[in-house]
């Protein structure tokens, strides 16, 4: 896994923005690759995450949540198989 951050503020609000590229692999191989974005409310009030929320929404390709990152791996295992 490799991740990308950012601290993002609006108002009272301090968000961590992560980007996650995850691969999982057997050996050198790769056998599946994923990407996740995720936000994280550090400061601030709850609803601050809303609008974000709501942006992210609007953009093509973006959904939530497939699973955890260990499903994903595990999967990536026994499809190989």
């Amino acid at each position: 896994q490799v991740r990308h951050t950012r601290l993002l503020r609006r108002g009272d609000a301090l968000v961590e923005v992560s980007l996650d590229r995850m691969t999982a692999l057997a050996g050198d191989h790769a056998l599946a690759q994923r990407v996740e974005l995720e936000a994280e409310l550090k400061e601030g009030p709850a609803d601050a995450l809303d609008g974000l929320a709501e942006a992210l929404a609007r953009v093509d390709g973006l959904g939530p949540p497939l699973g955890s990152k260990l499903e994903f791996a595990v999967d990536a295992r026994i499809t190989e198989r």
